[in-house]
């Protein structure tokens, strides 16, 4: 019997000489969830490369699609929630090495467990349907995270990544879960329409639908850079940012303390020209009471030379010997507290493991580096009063929390103030990744925006985000740039989550009746 070998050139090879997309897609599901998290952390700053998250969530469907079981999606999502939180959010292990560890865990466990219970058991490779139950699964994940544990944890989030790119407009219709949902929907329908392109009409029909989704969201991204975000108030603010500089890694001292203090006051010294108003940043002011500090005398003498008021960032000891309290405070020229109560902000949010310790008994067994005092949280609105009107403020971590900016602004706040501190850090993960997150809450608010650092990044944002002058980490130096006072809500700021909500109901409803349907028809 002669047996004959037929060679066909149209049939697909699975050789390992096939075309490099192939060949990566057809990696073990392990090592695609891994590549697929490490694009995707590769948007977020200091990385920085926007687009790199389109290819890591939109390898994502491509990764769950042959799950057959929960545990399966479980297991894959977790590689991929590793990949993307452990490179954002390792720099948390030099405040906190348990801290950090407990945080990178829960982020990439809750991650994991919202979309492999989310997404639906996939019905066929190279689904339109499918991709959208996983876009529609990793805004729900973002959402929960960003609420639980420990009033949300919202760090390192997939929204950083895009700061910089074309769909950070979005926020400012339908805020962070708009902009990742959008970012997941195309990425994810551009993977899937590049595995289906073939040279017969069958396949072409079936890319028809993946460009009309490529299309709707590359149409709502460019409407939301059309939506109204505020008017002009009816005056200009010429604002001053005093950056100090100082060594990094440096955990609070006495030593430190002071010196970050003279340092203020000489960046302070460093402005020569008139200004309405001077940002300090969080806690370079470390006393037991501030009303009758000498530290605060002196800031008044600063403001009478400058003939402008400081809004200073203060670290105070609580009446209870284990809270302190974290606030900025207005200190007008002569050392006046400005306007009683209402001239002074008290920090909300608290960071975990380093404002609060969550499971100290237990902690400390294994760290004896925890913070030995927990913050007093504040409960008010992120406003502050001023000689010109009340200004947003929310200090430090609070800026990857959109709602603590919102309710400034819903408070009246006519542009947003953000002192912040990042000295403790050596690397420059935190402040790259704050700088980005005020970038979104100024599109959110439409806002301008004064972000103060001790030793950087400091900054002064447009209400688009663009970032009119900044400072360079470890630089002494005092940003000048006149601001516009603005007024109205933006469509997210009225409205919070709910546009992305809708939105995102929508389309996991369409992408479970449409298959269904499908199926019927075929049956």
């Amino acid at each position: 019997m002669t047996t004959a070998t037929i060679l066909r050139s149209d049939v697909p090879s699975d050789r390992a000489d096939a075309p490099p997309t192939r060949a990566v897609l057809r990696l073990p599901p392990s090592l695609l969830a891994l590549l697929a998290g490490l694009l995707t952390t590769a948007s977020i700053p200091p990385f920085g490369w926007w687009p790199a998250a389109l290819v890591g969530l939109g390898l994502l469907p491509v990764v769950l699609e042959s799950a057959r079981t929960v545990r399966q999606r479980f297991l894959r999502t977790l590689v991929f929630a590793g990949g993307l939180y452990i490179p954002s959010l390792w720099w948390l292990t030099q405040f906190s090495l348990p801290g950090g560890l407990v945080i990178c865990g829960l982020e990439m466990v809750i991650t994991a467990l919202v979309i492999a219970i989310a997404t639906p058991k996939s019905r066929g490779e190279r689904s339109l349907a499918f991709v959208c139950s996983v876009a529609v699964s990793i805004v729900l994940a973002d959402a929960l995270r960003s609420l639980w544990p420990f009033g949300g944890l919202p760090l390192g989030g997939i929204d950083l990544g895009q700061a910089d790119g074309p769909f950070a407009a979005l926020v400012t219709f339908g805020g962070r879960l708009l902009l990742i949902g959008v970012v997941a929907l195309i990425g994810g329908a551009a993977v899937l329409g590049a595995r289906l392109v073939r040279r017969d009409s069958r396949t072409f029909k079936a890319i028809i639908p993946v460009t009309a989704v490529l299309g709707v969201g590359l149409t709502v991204t460019v409407l939301a850079h059309l939506v109204p975000d505020g008017t002009h108030a009816g005056r200009n603010l010429r604002v001053a940012v005093a950056q100090g500089s100082g060594p990094l890694g440096v955990r609070a001292t006495d030593d430190g303390l002071e010196r970050a203090f003279r340092a203020h006051v000489a960046a302070t010294g460093l402005i020569r020209q008139p200004v309405d108003l001077v940002l300090w940043p969080e806690n370079v002011v470390d006393v037991q009471r501030f009303a009758s500090s000498p530290k605060r005398s002196e800031i008044g003498q600063l403001a009478a030379r400058l003939g402008a008021p400081i809004v200073a960032g203060v670290v105070e000891d609580d009446p209870d010997p284990k809270r302190f309290r974290n606030f900025s405070v207005l200190v007008n020229p002569g050392g006046g507290i400005g306007d009683g109560k209402a001239g002074r902000y008290d920090k909300v949010r608290r960071v975990p493991f380093g404002e609060v310790v969550y499971f100290r008994s237990v902690l400390t067994k294994f760290s004896s580096a925890l913070a030995t005092k927990d913050m007093r949280s504040g409960s008010l609105p992120g406003v502050i009063a001023t000689p010109f009107g009340p200004l947003g403020l929310i200090i430090s971590y609070e800026g990857f929390f959109d709602d603590r900016a919102r309710s400034g602004v819903r408070a009246g706040g006519q542009a947003l103030l953000i002192p912040t501190n990042a000295s403790s850090f050596t690397s420059a993960h935190l402040p790259t990744q704050q700088i980005a997150a005020a970038r979104l809450r100024a599109r959110e608010t439409g806002r301008w925006v004064a972000q103060a650092a001790p030793t950087g990044i400091s900054a002064i944002l447009a209400p688009d985000g663009r970032m009119v002058t900044r400072s360079s980490i470890q630089e002494r130096t005092a940003l000048v740039a006149t601001i516009t006072l603005r007024q109205g809500l933006t469509p997210y700021a009225r409205w919070n989550d709910a546009p992305a909500l809708a939105l995102m109901a929508a389309i996991g409803a369409a992408a479970f009746v449409v298959p269904r349907r499908q199926t019927r028809r075929r049956t």
